[in-house]
């Protein structure tokens, strides 16, 4: 056995005492083993810089690109005793693992267990059993396991297809390391993946992610409103994700790769609420393609146009002198990659002075559009397959992926209760904003944004004024009527975009002089305090015995 630098010494002589093989002395084992193949080297008279000399040599005699040398990869592991006995303990694989313990008793379970199931698996117990239960209720999938009244012996379980799977996309690895703590084949495996995928990415998939309704749409832009945007409902952005490759033929003309340090990969564009939830999400396009393209072509962002929903929907304003003015046409926030459209507010380019008024709009839109950067953070952490490139060669299951992760991500935001954050006044903080005045030369004042203001007595005064900001009466209206952006001329485009951006600019201004803009808390500081007090009135009940139940008025 020749000797390997890079093998573990002491592994292989545990693997050897599992097997019950005759151990030797491995050191004396090694010298010998690097003494017969220096021997070897020499009688062969082995050089390796010649030996792809030839391969560096084209056929007029000049040097050229030295070839790639590609990975090779075993069709399967060869699992040694020490390795089964680390993933599935000492008992078979799949017959008495971690995982389908907490599925038949979650309660029995302990807190770290239920916290090391979330980590494996990307979603609670109760999310996994969710999925499984609807997959039954479709009459598309079948625990085989249960076999009464059929022949043959009974297979695997549906849980334990459903958890290999999240766990597939969890960590984008292959699928043999999936196959031996769960005992199912690579094969099988593979095949259930594309059912999984096609069952969430696209049968169900506008179940979980879908563009607001009316009550959603008012909610949306209630918070946007809280936070300087009135009329805002949503964050878009586009993200690349690395991918193996095109087919052949697409890659010269799309221009894919060259986008990612030289690597194939395809671009999507999201649209997020305030709220952290998935709306839309577009085709996959090569990553070369600009944001602005994509998003002339996608028909959600069409529908802010053409949707009466989206398009008639009226909301209130504020000009640089306190007058209150009525526009219509919802809108979302995005970066500068969009061009000019006034459904896609962006940030002002060229600012000179970033305290003046333009470069206050900026920082608060830029902070409010970090939503759906984070978002993106979040995806592609909680789904490595998004992070570290998709293996599928096929167009469809890519976008199929995409699809089921963005549907997962719905249902653990719901689950988790993160699209609650917003929904009471005491969900937001106060903006400490000073106005400060720049002398008689300058045009405009300086605005600062400071911290956060979390006193509950100042918190309630801003809300109160601004509610009476809201009460007030129209002073005028400004609407655009019966349009369609899409078929504007591009002076028409950039006209409008430049009249709506202008009056979100002045409506953040006097909102910063009447010091009423607010941010939203931190997940921590919502759901914690209300944990923290449920404990409270808990050991309030348990802790006073003086209490009887004849005392106790319903």
């Amino acid at each position: 056995m020749a000797f390997d630098a890079n093998r573990d010494i002491v592994e292989d002589l545990i693997n050897n005492i599992l097997r019950g093989v005759e151990v030797p002395d491995p050191l004396e084992q090694a010298e010998i083993d690097a003494e017969v193949d220096a021997e070897v080297d020499r009688w062969l008279n082995f050089n390796e810089d010649a030996d792809d000399y030839d391969d560096d040599e084209d056929e007029y005699g000049g040097d050229r690109r030295r070839k790639r040398r590609k990975a090779r990869h075993h069709n399967r592991y060869e699992w040694t005793p020490i390795q089964r006995w680390r993933v599935a303990g000492d008992s078979p694989p799949a017959k008495a693992t971690f995982m389908t313990n907490i599925l038949d008793n979650p309660a029995g379970a302990t807190k770290k267990q239920l916290e090391i199931f979330r980590r494996h698996f990307r979603a609670p117990v109760e999310v996994v059993q969710a999925l499984v239960e609807e997959m039954k209720e479709s009459g598309d999938f079948e625990d085989k396991s249960d076999r009464r009244g059929k022949r043959g012996a009974p297979g695997h379980r549906l849980d334990l297809y459903v958890a290999c799977c999240l766990r597939i996309l969890a960590t984008g690895n292959a699928l043999f390391e999936e196959e031996l703590w769960s005992g199912i084949s690579a094969q099988s495996l593979q095949a259930f993946l594309g059912e999984f995928i096609e069952f969430y990415g696209e049968k169900v998939f506008e179940r979980y992610v879908y563009m607001p309704d009316e009550e959603m749409l008012t909610e949306f832009e209630r918070i946007e409103n809280m936070c300087g945007f009135p009329g805002a409902f949503a964050n878009v952005d586009g993200t690349n994700l690395l991918c193996c490759r095109y087919e052949y033929g697409r890659q010269f003309p799309a221009m894919s790769g060259h986008k990612m340090k030289g690597q194939t990969s395809i671009n999507v564009v999201v649209i997020v609420s305030p709220t952290s939830e998935v709306l839309h999400v577009s085709q996959i396009y090569p990553g070369a393609t600009n944001d602005s393209r994509i998003a002339r072509q996608d028909e959600a962002i069409r529908s802010i146009s053409e949707n009466p929903l989206l398009r008639d929907f009226k909301y209130n304003v504020f000009t640089r002198d306190g007058e209150k003015i009525e526009k219509t046409g919802a809108y979302t926030k995005a970066d500068g990659g969009f061009g000019y459209d006034r459904r896609l507010v962006s940030p002002i380019r060229i600012v000179i002075d970033e305290s003046d008024n333009e470069g206050f709009f900026n920082k608060v839109q830029e902070s409010r559009r970090s939503l759906v950067e984070c978002f993106f953070g979040r995806w592609k952490q909680r789904f490595k397959i998004v992070k570290n490139g998709f293996y599928q060669q096929s167009e469809r299951k890519i976008h199929l992926i995409v699809r089921t992760t963005l549907a997962l991500m719905n249902i653990l935001t719901r689950y988790d209760r993160v699209n609650e954050i917003g929904e009471r006044d005491d969900d937001f903080c106060l903006i400490n904003c000073e106005v400060r005045d720049a002398g008689v030369d300058a045009f405009f004042p300086k605005f600062l944004r400071g911290g956060q203001i979390r006193e509950p007595e100042l918190v309630d005064g801003a809300l109160a004024r601004f509610d009476d900001l809201k009460a007030r009466a129209n002073d005028r209206e400004e609407h655009l009527g019966e349009r369609n952006d899409i078929d504007d001329s591009d002076e028409i485009r950039k006209e409008n975009f430049r009249i709506h951006r202008d009056a979100l600019v002045q409506n953040l201004e006097h909102r910063a002089r009447t010091n009423t803009l607010f941010w939203l808390k931190k997940y921590d500081e919502i759901f914690v305090d209300e944990e923290d007090e449920e404990e409270s009135d808990d050991d309030w009940w348990s802790d006073d015995e003086s209490y009887d139940d004849e005392d106790i008025e319903i």
